[in-house]
């Protein structure tokens, strides 16, 4: 069963969440995620040494090739003519991922307690909090994450051929 977290709703009345106040959440969250890993926090990805790495890629361009081969001709035979131009390929720049891959600390579980969220449980009819991060994590964190990886992409990294709209010259936090 699904549990919507409590909020106020500015005349002393206490109720459950909707589906847009929990997307608003969300995004809330990853705009904050956003904004703690662009200010170089933990989970900040970057392009150099140090941290962990978490991949490469290299920027190439195409190159053309001639056989330089000489010309010989050895009884009517013409030995080392080229039959076509050949066609490679040369790496211009190299970039190497890496990530700040280190963890915060939780909230204590006396914070945890005292200002987690609650919930209406209606088969008991009255409040409860989230017990566990797990069970937040299964309201909110859980969705905040799925829209990152395959959503909207806000508080996400994202490495292409071009540069983006605004930003940084190849890699963009969304």
């Amino acid at each position: 069963m699904t549990v919507f977290p409590l909020k106020y709703d500015g005349s002393n009345t206490l109720q459950d969440m909707t589906t847009a106040n929990l997307e608003r959440l969300t995004y809330h969250l990853q705009r904050a995620y956003a904004a703690q890993v662009s200010g170089g926090g933990d989970g900040y990805v970057f392009v150099g040494s140090g941290e962990t790495s978490i991949g490469s890629a290299a920027d190439t361009s195409a190159t053309q090739r001639t056989n330089q081969t000489q010309r010989i001709i050895n009884n009517g035979v013409i030995e080392g003519y080229p039959s076509y131009p050949g066609v490679g390929s040369e790496t211009d720049t190299s970039y190497a991922y890496r990530q700040d891959r280190t963890v915060p600390s939780a909230v204590s579980s006396a914070d945890f307690n005292s200002y987690g969220m609650l919930y209406y449980d209606s088969g008991n009819d009255h409040l409860e909090p989230f017990s566990t991060e797990a069970e937040l994590a299964a309201v909110i964190t859980d969705q905040a994450i799925t829209n990152m990886r395959t959503g909207d992409e806000v508080g996400s990294y994202r490495v292409s051929t071009s540069a983006p709209s605004s930003g940084g010259a190849g890699t963009e936090l969304q």
